[in-house]
């Protein structure tokens, strides 16, 4: 089952390769959409995938990269028919 959800990410996460290590995490989670940093100074990441995969996906972006720190992670789930190819960083 494919699963689409939609995280605000706060806390440190501008500046310190948040976007990047969402990426990379994403490319071995095996999980398709994107992440880009919002002007309120926190990260915004669309997450699609086995239910899995995507669960496996939130808990390592909740920890965050090694330089950065999350403060709040919310989540909301997408219903969606948009499905995605690759996972992209967005600017």
């Amino acid at each position: 089952m494919i699963r689409t959800v939609k995280v605000n990410i706060t806390g440190y996460v501008q500046g310190v390769g948040f976007r990047y290590f969402a990426l990379q995490e994403a490319r071995n989670s095996n999980v398709n959409g994107y992440v880009k940093n919002l002007y309120d100074g926190s990260v915004e990441v669309v997450a699609q995938g086995e239910e899995q995969e995507v669960a496996r996906y939130l808990s390592v972006l909740k920890e965050g990269p090694r330089f950065g720190h999350v403060d709040d992670f919310n989540t909301e789930e997408v219903i969606s028919d948009n499905l995605y190819q690759n996972f992209r960083v967005e600017y």
